[in-house]
């Protein structure tokens, strides 16, 4: 935003900000959005090696050329996913 801090802050004292801002953790804390949520990082890191599994036995099984092109496709997407998981690790 380009506008001047005195528009933006207009009739704020630097105390309301930090007392909205107080009232707005709290809210957000009651609400259980920050709560870990062990399922949902599960699923994840499971889905891409999942996906990827799926995707070699697949190159092992199958002997058609042009399956095998569709499944390059989905392996580059397989690794695709699967590469911020290992930089977060």
């Amino acid at each position: 935003v380009d506008a001047p801090e005195s528009v933006l802050t207009e009739g704020k004292t630097e105390q309301s900000f930090t007392r909205d801002y107080a009232r707005l953790k709290r809210m957000v804390r009651q609400a259980g959005l920050l709560d870990k949520q062990l399922l949902y990082s599960i699923y994840i890191m499971l889905e891409p090696v999942l996906m990827l599994a799926a995707s070699v036995a697949f190159l092992f099984l199958v002997d058609n050329f042009w399956l095998q092109m569709l499944n390059a496709a989905f392996m580059s997407l397989a690794c695709a996913v699967q590469g911020p998981i290992f930089l977060v690790s």
